[in-house]
């Protein structure tokens, strides 16, 4: 029974430490895609502002070349009628724009979460499904201790009766009837 208990023990052992394994691998990878994250996220903060830092150079540089053309030409009315007009459509473009590419960095930051999410939720599967193969190995190997337990009792109990059978020249006839009948009913 000492070896039995010894080799539980060690199973036990070697099982508390494949779920200490498993939690910290799980730990270092959801800690990694958390840093993945804030990289995605910092790299389309970055990319954002530049995005929008180009856009308001190229509105800049068209409101020059309407502004050099309108200042070449003060007394023309309509040269200053258009530019104004132009230079109006220039802010407004930029403006929609600059929400636009406010949107995008949006659209991306959720597809990243989105993403992550999506793989979380295939590492849950993954497990749960580790998780209950592991308690149904455990199930079994309980079940299995169970059975062998239990055949070991009922071994010891018909060894006792058949012992208490053979001493049955000391008993009496009904003495012996209830025995065998107790015999029948266990086995």
């Amino acid at each position: 029974m000492a070896d039995e208990e010894l080799a539980d023990k060690l199973q036990m052992i070697a099982a508390e430490r494949d779920l200490e394994l498993q939690l910290s691998q799980q730990k270092m990878d959801r800690d990694r895609e958390e840093a993945e994250q804030q990289v995605r996220e910092t790299q389309e903060e970055k990319f954002c502002e530049e995005k929008k830092e180009i856009i308001a150079k190229q509105a800049g540089a068209k409101k020059s070349k309407i502004e050099v053309v309108m200042n070449k030409m003060p007394d023309n009315d309509v040269v200053q009628e258009v530019g104004d007009k132009l230079l109006r459509k220039i802010d407004i473009t930029l403006d929609e724009e600059m929400a636009e590419a406010e949107k995008d960095k949006e659209r991306n930051m959720e597809r990243a979460r989105m993403k992550i999410i999506a793989e979380n939720d295939k590492q849950i599967d993954d497990m749960k499904a580790s998780l209950n193969e592991a308690m149904d190995k455990e199930e079994k190997k309980l079940d299995n201790q169970m059975d062998h337990r239990k055949n070991e009792i009922l071994t010891l109990k018909r060894a006792n009766l058949e012992e208490r059978l053979k001493m049955a020249e000391n008993m009496t006839q009904e003495q012996i009837k209830e025995l065998r009948a107790q015999f029948d009913r266990e086995y």
